[in-house]
């Protein structure tokens, strides 16, 4: 049951939808850190 959980996860569509997820509110976030710090300036 949990191999084939792991297996749909990493060989699907779905894991590469969450890691584009992941990765845009990362770059988002480092973003807004980025701008509140050169604001603050």
């Amino acid at each position: 049951m949990n191999d084939w959980y792991c297996q749909t996860i990493f060989n699907g569509e779905k894991f590469r939808k969450v890691l584009a997820v992941a990765g845009n509110v990362f770059y988002f976030c480092a973003s807004i850190e980025y701008f509140l710090r050169n604001y603050d300036k």
